[in-house]
């Protein structure tokens, strides 16, 4: 059976920023699809969430803990933007 799990994040793609993954460990981990969800509210400039969705590939060791590092910016700006690391503990 194969493990899945989801990283959530505020995101306001309105304002051109978004997140976007800069490394995880593709050896363990599969990315399976990624979707904004708006906000709730009509109001305007209002964050919604981007979800991605990872799969742990099966039949490879796993790790005590494995990183996952996305950075928050403009796609088209070249200095970096905000950056987050989600770490991932395995059982």
């Amino acid at each position: 059976t194969q493990t899945t799990f989801a990283v959530t994040m505020q995101s306001n793609p309105t304002t051109g920023y978004q997140w976007l993954i800069n490394h995880y460990d593709q050896s363990l981990l599969t990315l399976t699809s990624s979707q904004y969800i708006p906000p709730c509210t009509k109001l305007v400039g209002a964050p919604g969430k981007i979800v991605f969705n990872f799969t742990i590939k099966s039949g490879v060791t796993r790790p005590q803990s494995s990183d996952i590092q996305f950075v928050y910016g403009r796609p088209w700006e070249s200095k970096g933007g905000n950056a987050r690391r989600v770490k991932i503990n395995f059982r």
